[in-house]
């Protein structure tokens, strides 16, 4: 017993020094927003109907104090506040300037609570606006240039002014939003509003808001709609992505998404090396990149769905529209980057940071450093997930991090099986073994004597004689002298190397065999074998059917990129055309038998990194912490103190999750590094 209590007191040490000392809790319930202004991060509570403030600019972080300091100060705001946005501007360099002021909307509330940031004076809600209708988004721009004010963006969606049940609503009045906007003058000497601050129309949508931006070429916005079917949800959500001056109440332009989007983010401007051997830095202009999460209501076939991606804001629509997959930025490689997907999770929102550090894997793990370093990159992005891993991506190269740390796949080898998979001594097969990193799948791959052609198995249509058609859509795989194998009652088993009707002639989708179904035999399907000069047929797991080969061959197969491997950024990445996988055959076994078969096992060394909570209790307890939904990264403090912390904010523990990127384990369960504010 007593040697339990030392070990639980030396692992409560260890922990101790891998996080800081954690404040008193602040009862928070509900952390379902978040917004950073200088050193403090503004927390909704959804559930108390007010806003918590963790200062994280002192050597313990801790929560702003109330008047009595034994309590955390409360800020009493709009019923059940889900969503915090700030005063953003951006100087003439195009780094973001935070304003004065914090907005908070409600679940469903026709009004936003203005509050003031400044420690010294504020941290009080100075006004609430109300409005004509629920807030479904909001955005503000803070001052700047010749104006002082702050100006609040926001869309209300309106009621139709139609008898929806009745079918008298035509489709654009169905759904229908009006843009707000909230001229925010400078709080006084007191640090209060001089005056009450008034909504006032800037103009009409026929659809809902659901994302708004203010960009750095001001007064642009840009705004993410949204379009509800009115046919009973037999259609799809619909909805376009534009860019808005409302300043002249005109659409600058449509930007090419996919889809209708949820979520909206732009990025700051960035100085990046041209590549890892010319770090001299190239300016990304902020506002260059306009990053969305796809609404998964809306996705096309073309794209998979839900998924993050960004596109070029000076790319408008070319004249026959959007095509099926939008028009996505490039990436790294000049190429339209690949989506981010991250399976059946839902991404939940993006927040972008720069300079951030980050857990990379150490490219010479015996030099005492570790399996992971801490780097820092541009511009980061973190995407936090409803499977409860918070994914990070290179928002300038926009690609995700790979942790994998291989740069190419390396030598591959393979094993030789007889048909029930029994190992064989290895004779002379498929040798200087290569895949493409990239393009290569986590799959087995298997090479197979007189295999199987897939595609051309369990077929009907024959005719009982000599004929045997197929879909000619696999009109690249049979050749001369393969064999047409019978299934039925009264046929043959065809389990005997060479045995089955040989191919003698191929012609518009049908296969021509020397001899037709025999007499007694009830054909019900029938499938090709490889023979002849190819007989074995290269299929992998995930890919599926890779092509055929014979002895002394080369064989290749091309694939394509599913994720592309360069270096995080820099903006020029040029990976080598290499096929998927290749190799060359030898001469074979001349002892070998009809499915006996070689294996290949490739990696593919794509983990795109992310961090996640250890939920087992070793931490937490049983404190549900299992849904993150909004991130803020915290590099610099106002007084030039570094502090490279990461904060998420977790409702379902009415938590907020600080990671320190120097001790977290990427792509596990973390138990290290991290600290809870609730």
């Amino acid at each position: 017993m007593k040697r339990t209590a030392v070990a639980a007191i030396w692992a409560l040490g260890w922990l101790a020094c891998s996080t800081q000392n954690v404040p008193p809790p602040a009862q928070i319930q509900g952390t379902n927003g978040l917004a950073l202004v200088g050193h403090l991060i503004f927390i909704t509570s959804t559930e108390t109907n007010e806003v918590k403030v963790l200062d994280v600019g002192g050597t313990v972080r801790d929560f702003v104090r109330a008047p009595n300091p034994l309590e955390p100060l409360s800020i009493p705001v709009v019923d059940r506040p889900i969503e915090l946005a700030r005063d953003i501007n951006y100087d003439g360099s195009g780094a973001e300037i935070v304003g004065p002021y914090v907005y908070a909307r409600g679940q469903s509330a026709a009004a936003i609570s203005i509050i003031g940031s400044d420690p010294a004076t504020q941290l009080v809600e100075l006004q609430r606006v109300l409005t004509s209708g629920m807030v479904t988004a909001m955005a503000a721009r803070g001052p700047g240039g010749a104006s002082t004010n702050s100006t609040l963006y926001l869309a209300t969606a309106d009621s139709p002014r139609c008898q929806l049940d009745a079918g008298q609503c035509p489709p654009e009045q169905v759904t229908r939003a009006t843009l707000w906007a909230v001229a925010v003058p400078p709080p006084d000497s007191h640090g209060r509003l001089p005056v009450p601050v008034t909504p006032a129309p800037v103009t009409v949508f026929n659809t809902t808001i659901a994302s708004i931006v203010v960009m750095p070429n001001a007064p642009e916005l840009a705004i993410a709609t949204r379009t509800l079917p009115v046919d009973g949800g037999q259609s799809q959500v619909g909805g376009r992505t534009l860019i808005f001056n409302p300043q002249t109440n005109t659409v600058v332009r449509e930007l090419p998404f996919p889809s209708s989007v949820r979520q909206l983010v732009t990025n700051p401007r960035v100085d990046v090396a041209t590549s890892p051997d010319d770090q001299r830095p190239v300016p990304v202009p902020a506002g260059a990149l306009l990053y969305g999460i796809l609404d998964e209501a809306s996705c096309g076939a073309s794209t998979a769905c839900p998924a993050v991606l960004a596109v070029q804001t000076d790319a408008g629509v070319p004249d026959g529209g959007i095509p099926d997959g939008g028009l996505l930025a490039n990436d790294s490689t000049e190429q339209p980057m690949l989506p981010f997907n991250y399976g059946a999770a839902l991404p939940m929102t993006i927040s972008l940071s720069k300079l951030a550090l980050v857990p990379v894997p150490n490219p010479t793990p015996a030099d005492g450093r570790g399996t992971y370093i801490a780097m820092r990159q541009s511009l980061i992005g973190y995407v936090p997930t409803s499977n409860g891993s918070i994914y990070l991506f290179d928002a300038v190269a926009l690609q995700p991090l790979n942790v994998g740390g291989v740069i190419d796949g390396g030598p591959l080898g393979a094993g030789y099986f007889s048909a029930d998979g029994g190992a064989r001594f290895f004779v002379a097969g498929p040798q200087d073994i290569a895949s493409q990193i990239g393009k290569a799948r986590d799959e087995g791959i298997v090479i197979s004597y007189q295999g199987f052609i897939p595609g051309l198995q369990g077929l009907t249509g024959a005719d009982g004689g000599s004929a045997f058609p197929f879909p000619v859509s696999f009109a690249d795989r049979p050749r001369i002298q393969d064999t047409v194998v019978l299934s039925g009652t009264g046929c043959a088993d065809y389990l005997d190397t060479g045995s089955g009707l040989v191919v003698s002639e191929i012609d518009a989708g049908v296969l021509f065999t020397d001899g037709g179904v025999p007499p007694g035999c009830s054909l019900s399907t029938y499938s090709v074998r490889a023979g002849g000069n190819f007989p074995y047929v290269v299929v992998g797991s995930f890919t599926g059917y890779m092509g055929r080969t014979g002895p002394n061959m080369s064989f290749s197969y091309p694939g394509a990129y599913w994720w592309r491997p360069c270096p995080p950024s820099t903006l020029m990445c040029s990976p080598p055309d290499n096929p998927q996988l290749r190799f060359g055959f030898g001469d074979g076994d001349p002892a070998i038998q009809r499915d006996w078969f070689y294996s290949i096992q490739v990696a593919a060394n794509n983990f795109p990194e992310f961090v996640e909570l250890d939920t087992s209790g070793a931490l937490f307890g049983t404190i549900e912490i299992r849904f993150p939904t909004n991130v803020v990264n915290v590099t610099t403090l106002p007084d030039g103190g570094a502090l490279d912390r990461f904060y998420v904010s977790y409702p379902s523990g009415n938590s907020v999750i600080e990671y320190d990127p120097s001790h977290v384990m990427p792509n596990t369960n973390t138990v290290s590094g991290v600290a809870r504010f609730n």
